[in-house]
This record gives structure tokens, C-alpha cells and sequence, in this order.
């Protein structure tokens, strides 16, 4: 199909593909869309999905130059779409998660009701040791994004940029906050609570699907690997991306 001088090429699905639309739309000059996601069944007759709708005009160049910044879940797979480049990929735990924390930028989550929400089993008792809360990823995190705060607020200090001084110095307290919280007289690593193992399972998760996205659109996930802070269980971006879902 072709519109002006564009060509469209429909396909019935990329449900459970995980390609990079960018490169093929690239190399052989054609703009890809599912029709299972341009259309759905509402009561009995077919309808047109405005959102995709909206997403191929941009592509097409018939609405504006640059088309919005949006995470979608479509049947089993995510479409995406960050600084202009759209990638699908397979629907994953992670992936989940992430839409949680997109959709709430700068708000801190709780890690057992973000699994409970995802699972529908209950918390387990706050009470009940499960491990160590620091394993050694966590502390490599904690060492590697203190550092790299310090180093901001020297450079917010230098520039007498109060804005963003402010905003690093209170990542660092509630870093530092929960590394108290976690750490017990003798410097050692508290037993976990349920939340403690909760927050692992979910940082993990989004940074198993951090990874995955790199493969496919790397300029997302390097804005991921900034902007979502695992141990606080935060999205807090430099920049809103104002994401549509």
C-alpha cells in the first residue's frame, strides 16, 4: 500500500517478534504496521485504534515532525517509541515494570505492591527473613550511582545551579537513607524483609529488560540505565519524556 510517496507495508502481527522496525524501515525504505494493532473487535464490529493511527500519520510525515515518546502493550509485545526510533520487542516481567515506572515519573514505588499488582499473591509477612539485603550487584549499584552523584553535585556547585543541587542532594539522603535502613551496628548487611526481596526481584527484572532493549534501541536504554533508580524504586529522568501508553 502506498500513501504519496510512502509505502506501507501491513503485516497481520509482530506479536512475540523481537526486530528492529527502525533498521528494517531503514533498508528497504518502507514504514511497518501490524494489523493487530491499527485494529481491534469492539462488540461484535471492527475499529480503528486512534493511537496507532496517530503513531503511522507521524511516521508518514502527516502530522508532526516528531512523533511522541510512547510505551504501549499490544496483544504480547511492546511497541516503543523514544527520540523519533520505534522498536517492538516480546513482553517480559520487566517490561512491566517499567510501564509502572514510566507512568509515574519521579514518584517512589512500592516494590511488594508493584509484585502483588503483577501476580496477585498477597504479601508475604513483613517479618519473615529471606537473606542478606546486599548482594553483590546492589552494593556495586549503590557505589557506582553514589559516586556518580557526587560528582553532579560538584559540578552543580561549580555551575551555582541550586535547581540541580537540590534535586541530587535529595537522591543522595535517600540513598544513604537506605543504606542505614539496610545496614546493621556491626556494617554488616540486614536480614531482608519481604520489601527488601521485593525491591531485588523487581531491580533486576527492569535491568534484565534494560539489557535487552540496549540490543535494539541503545539511546533508550543508556536514558534508562540514568533515569531509573533500582534501589529507590524511582523513574526520575532529567527531562520529562511525557510518555503516552
Amino acid at each position: 500500500m502506498s500513501v504519496g510517496a510512502k509505502t506501507v507495508l501491513l503485516v497481520p502481527s509482530l506479536a512475540g517478534t523481537r526486530i528492529d522496525l527502525g533498521s528494517i524501515e531503514r533498508t528497504f525504505e518502507v514504514t511497518v504496521i501490524a494489523a493487530d494493532d491499527l485494529f481491534f473487535i469492539q462488540e461484535g464490529t471492527i475499529v480503528v485504534s486512534d493511537p496507532a493511527l496517530d503513531e503511522l500519520r507521524y511516521r508518514l510525515g502527516l502530522g508532526e515532525d516528531t512523533p511522541p515518546n510512547s510505551f504501549r502493550m499490544t496483544g504480547d509485545h511492546w511497541a516503543i517509541c523514544f527520540e523519533k526510533n520505534r522498536i517492538v520487542l516480546a513482553d517480559a516481567i520487566g517490561m512491566w515494570y517499567l510501564a509502572e515506572f514510566l507512568s509515574r515519573p519521579g514518584r517512589t514505588l512500592n516494590p511488594v505492591e508493584l509484585e502483588n499488582a503483577r501476580t496477585g499473591i498477597a504479601a508475604r509477612s513483613s517479618t519473615s527473613g529471606t537473606g542478606e539485603a546486599f548482594d553483590e550487584d546492589a552494593r556495586r549499584e549503590y557505589k557506582r550511582t553514589l559516586a556518580d552523584i557526587s560528582a553532579r553535585i560538584v559540578e552543580a556547585e561549580r555551575n551555582n545551579d541550586a535547581g540541580t543541587l537540590e534535586t541530587l542532594q535529595t537522591e543522595q539522603y535517600e540513598i544513604l537513607s537506605q543504606l542505614q535502613k539496610d545496614t546493621g551496628k556491626n556494617g554488616k548487611a540486614r536480614v531482608l524483609t519481604d520489601e527488601s526481596k521485593s525491591r531485588k526481584n523487581v531491580r533486576q527484572a527492569v535491568n534484565r529488560d534494560i539489557k535487552r532493549i540496549a540490543e535494539h534501541h541503545a539511546e533508550f536504554a543508556e536514558h534508562l540505565k540514568i533515569a531509573f533508580k533500582g534501589n529507590a524504586m524511582c523513574y526520575r529522568p532529567d527531562a520529562d519524556p511525557n510518555w503516552e501508553f
